[in-house]
């Protein structure tokens, strides 16, 4: 008898060791099973944040492929894109920067259109360049290389469109050059008349983007600011852009230098 009650006491301890083993694993797997759903669940969430905001990047990207091509973003013409990615439908707007908030001003060479406009100019004709984001005080240098170069030529700038002359300068032999003091330029919008006084055809050399008297360039600070908001769902990028020169009439080669931060 007592070796029985000894056995049947062992083994109702190991079935009461085996139903708080499986309590205790039943316990945990409840835990873990809510982490991994609630993982999962923020798992979802993260991965739908990434693509509403890949789309609101998206959204951005499309203005600034506008700026790299001569677009006025804040012109009453311009037609805001509408993109959808990602599912999500991209809601855009720009401004101005506030004033006092731009980035500091930078100088650069501008093409005025050597290879197409101004790549041949007949005799006693001219060929006007525009600029309507020339910054207040900006010096202004243009040279204007062309063949054969022994012939007479004028530099021109006007203030807007014209008459009114803010700089000119001509001679007798190439290549053209114009220097016009910053403390001349209030800002806005000037053209810079090319103007053939010889009796054939002058053809212009390459442009320069740094310079250099055997190529024509203008250099100049010339430049449009904007701040585009993209949003998508929740996520919303904000960028500010730089267009230089910014628009020009005939259009030209653009640079586009960005900043950009995100909310949240």
């Amino acid at each position: 008898m007592g070796t029985g009650s000894r056995q049947f006491s062992q083994r109702g301890q190991a079935l009461a060791l085996v139903l708080i083993i499986l309590a205790f694993g039943a316990v945990v797997v409840t835990a873990l099973m809510a982490q991994v759903s609630a993982s999962l669940s923020a798992s979802r969430g993260n991965q739908g944040f990434l693509l509403s905001r890949h789309a609101a990047e998206g959204g951005a990207d499309e203005v600034l492929r506008d700026l790299l091509q001569g677009k006025d973003a804040l012109s009453p013409g311009y037609t805001l894109p509408t993109p959808s990615i990602n599912g999500y439908d991209v809601s855009i707007t720009i401004s101005s920067p506030a004033a006092g908030t731009e980035p500091a001003g930078l100088f650069q060479y501008v093409d005025p259109g050597a290879s197409y406009g101004l790549a041949s100019v007949a005799s006693l004709a001219a060929y006007d360049f525009r600029i309507d984001n020339i910054r207040p005080g900006s010096a202004i240098r243009v040279n204007w290389a062309f063949a054969p170069a022994a012939q007479p030529w004028r530099l021109t700038l006007y203030e807007g469109t014209g008459p009114s002359i803010v700089a000119q300068a001509q001679a007798n032999t190439g290549p053209g050059a114009l220097l016009v003091d910053g403390t001349l330029v209030t800002g806005g919008v000037y053209t810079i008349e090319f103007s053939n006084r010889s009796g054939v055809s002058l053809a212009s050399s390459a442009y320069g983007s740094t310079g250099g008297a055997g190529n024509t360039w203008i250099y100049a600070q010339a430049y449009r600011d904007y701040v585009i908001s993209s949003t998508a769902g929740d996520a919303t990028l904000t960028v500010y852009a730089r267009q230089g020169p910014g628009p020009t009439e005939p259009l030209t080669g653009q640079r586009v230098y960005s900043q950009a931060w995100a909310e949240p």
